[in-house]
């Protein structure tokens, strides 16, 4: 698994697990999240940030569709 890899220090062949996931599902913050800890392990911070900043947003689209009231 990929997480099995980001505790291995593979963090090539985690970010490698964690992009073919997004491919299936990109509505996944967790994976969005994961990645972005393998960017900071490799170093690319502008990465890590993009794909935190895209988890982020998907929380929060998902925060707003739970607090929608019958009415709205």
């Amino acid at each position: 698994s990929a997480w099995k890899l980001l505790e291995a220090k593979d963090y090539l062949g985690a970010r490698e697990l964690y992009t073919q996931g997004l491919k299936l599902d990109p509505f996944d913050a967790t994976l969005w999240n994961y990645r972005s800890n393998a960017h900071m392990k490799l170093q690319h911070p502008e990465l890590a940030f993009t794909d935190a900043a895209r988890g982020l947003q998907l929380l929060d689209d998902k925060l707003a569709k739970t607090n929608l009231s019958p009415e709205d």
